[in-house]
This record gives structure tokens, C-alpha cells and sequence, in this order.
């Protein structure tokens, strides 16, 4: 079975855009809609996800293990 990486993103968004945090949600829908290749949409996932993990910001536990999980997903799927 494949992974869908964008539904995943798109449904961690629709969590930080439930905890109010519109601007981190944005980034990940932009990441997807903004990329040209697979691959570049996977490495600007993983920035804004790092990114919004460590920002601190997010309170909901299930979330939070969401974004580090599929951070680490896509690290893995990029070979890092």
C-alpha cells in the first residue's frame, strides 16, 4: 500500500486550522499546491513540519504525534 503524503499533509492541516494555527496549516497546503515534483514537495514538507514542530505551538498530543510522525515519513521517503 502507498502512502499519500499529500492527504496526510493536507489532513494535519486541517488540525493546526482546528488549534487556530492558520498560518502553520497554509504552509503545508502551499508546499503541495506550490511544488513541482514530488520530491520538492516532500523536502518543503518536511521543513514547514520541523519547522511548526519546533515552534512549539501546537498543543493537541494526537497532532503533535501526527507532525512528528509524518516528518519522519518523509525524511525517510527522502533517504535522510
Amino acid at each position: 500500500m502507498t502512502r499519500d503524503y499529500h492527504r496526510e499533509a493536507r489532513d494535519i492541516a486541517a488540525r493546526l486550522e482546528q488549534e487556530g494555527l492558520t498560518a502553520e496549516a497554509a504552509s503545508l497546503v502551499d508546499a503541495i499546491e506550490g511544488g513541482s515534483t514530488g520530491t520538492e514537495i516532500l523536502m518543503a514538507l518536511r521543513w514547514h513540519l520541523d519547522r511548526i514542530d519546533k515552534g512549539g505551538a501546537v498543543e493537541d498530543p494526537e497532532t503533535r504525534r501526527l507532525i512528528v510522525g509524518f516528518g519522519q515519513a518523509t525524511g525517510a521517503a527522502l533517504g535522510r
